[in-house]
């Protein structure tokens, strides 16, 4: 059963820096099939998001609430209904 945002990982006030992370065959109803991020946005390196998905959210990957800087990052979209559901969303404040 998919988590109602952030299927992989929910971060709610804060921010996320992450090195070599694996984020794999999550899913979520609303946002961020991997990874759920709202306020202070990510910074990621050789993270690796494949497989995610949302049902009715954006950012099959991940959906990021500000700042994103990804380095040397794999993104591997699982089909989506809508193209901004994809990869990574990044919400402006």
């Amino acid at each position: 059963m998919p988590a109602a945002d952030g299927g992989g990982v929910y971060v709610y006030q804060g921010a996320a820096i992450i090195t070599g992370g694996v984020f794999i065959s999550n899913s979520a109803v609303s946002d961020g099939g991997g990874l759920d991020i709202d306020d202070f946005g990510l910074v990621a390196s050789g993270t690796v998001f494949s497989g995610n998905s949302t049902v009715t959210g954006d950012g099959g990957g991940a959906q990021v609430e500000g700042a994103v800087t990804i380095t040397a990052g794999l993104f591997q979209a699982k089909p989506q209904r809508r193209l901004w559901r994809r990869a990574v969303y990044q919400r402006q404040r």
